[in-house]
């Protein structure tokens, strides 16, 4: 995605990916949800009213697509890092299993505060990609991850103690790079979207 990040204007996104193959908006109107297909990759962008990007997002659905990502949480190759290969540990956690046909994520969110601009930063997978379509049964077989995650709350803050979600950082492979612009939290656009493209959206995509 070269030099693009939240922040920049909906436009300039376009200038580079072209249209949005989706597009859809909140239910009060106040923020738009564009998702981009690349040959090798998902772009999602929340934008608001002005125009501008909120979040940013890139899901890497190739397994043979890594592209790298010098972030200030460390350098991210998505398809190839670890949970755990980031600099330091995230300031929370937002994992949801789900039992049924909704959508599944694990993303840990990292907020640096000046040094990191005032943004939040988020690594993880989506399952939107047909490549991690397995890992529920991969999850399952470690145990007492799913019950963990499941009973999780949406944000939680990390726990270094919780040997059981330290194992899932340390084995699960990141498909997913967000950053929201300066200021915004994940929650303020959460209640609206997710973080990365929706399955259930872009599965009826040609």
């Amino acid at each position: 995605i070269g030099s693009l990040a939240a922040g920049i204007s909906s436009e300039k996104v376009k200038e580079t990916l072209g249209s949005p193959l989706f597009v859809r908006k909140s239910q009060d109107g106040s923020l738009t949800e564009s998702s981009f297909r690349g040959r090798d990759y998902w772009v999602q962008t929340i934008s608001d009213l002005s125009g501008t990007v909120r979040l940013l997002a890139i899901t890497a659905c190739n397994l043979d697509f890594k592209p790298e990502i010098d972030s200030l949480v460390g350098r991210i190759v998505l398809n190839e890092s670890r949970f755990d290969s980031t600099n330091g540990a995230p300031s929370g956690i937002r994992y949801g299993l789900s039992g049924a046909t909704a959508n599944s994520f694990f993303y840990d969110e990292y907020y640096l505060g000046n040094p990191g601009f005032y943004k939040t930063y988020l690594v993880g997978i989506d399952d939107a990609c047909p490549a991690v379509a397995n890992y529920a049964e991969d999850l399952a077989a470690q145990g007492e991850l799913p019950f963990i995650i499941r009973n999780l709350r949406q944000a939680d803050p990390y726990s270094a103690d919780n040997q059981v979600v330290a194992a899932f950082r340390a084995n699960s492979v990141i498909n997913t790079y967000a950053e929201t612009d300066v200021f915004t939290k994940p929650d303020q656009l959460l209640s609206s979207f997710q973080i990365g493209v929706d399955r259930i959206l872009i599965r009826t995509a040609p």
